[in-house]
């Protein structure tokens, strides 16, 4: 079982995830990934939103645990701090990756947008809505997740 890092990125009503295109199906995830030999959780995070969104960001709190697909992926929510929006260099955006896997495209959700499309895991969905109105929880929220 592999630990990953997801990070939630907010900038005033919107939230950050990468649209991903596959043949079959069109769905929105957050950036994060696979932590790599030697990183906490919270670096793999802070690289992984760099590779994937082109932003530095800072963490802010740990705001849930999902076990999902048969991985534990910690949800940290994030501020921008610096970096350019689009500039992303991580392994899923090559060619090679594009033609195996489909396509990987960062992009801003509204509250509005994220209500009306797929986002995977789906129980984080809920929670980045509620966040977003009404405050983060002060505790770390576990879920198992289909």
């Amino acid at each position: 079982m592999a630990h990953k890092a997801r990070v939630v990125i907010i900038e005033k009503d919107r939230i950050a995830f990468i649209k991903r295109q596959r043949i079959d199906r069109t769905y929105f995830v957050f950036p994060g990934g696979t932590l790599e030999a030697g990183e906490t959780l919270e670096q793999a995070a802070i690289r992984e939103a760099r590779e994937e969104t082109g932003l530095e960001v800072e963490l802010q709190s740990l705001i849930a645990r999902v076990l999902y697909k048969g991985n534990w992926h910690a949800f940290f929510v994030a501020r921008p701090i610096g970096g350019t929006w689009g500039d992303c260099h991580g392994p899923e955006f090559t060619e090679e990756r594009r033609r195996t896997s489909g396509t990987y495209e960062p992009v801003w959700l509204c509250r509005k947008e994220m209500g009306t499309v797929s986002i995977h895991p789906d129980v984080m969905k809920d929670v980045a809505l509620k966040g977003i109105r009404h405050g983060w929880p002060g505790q770390i929220l576990e879920f198992i997740a289909n």
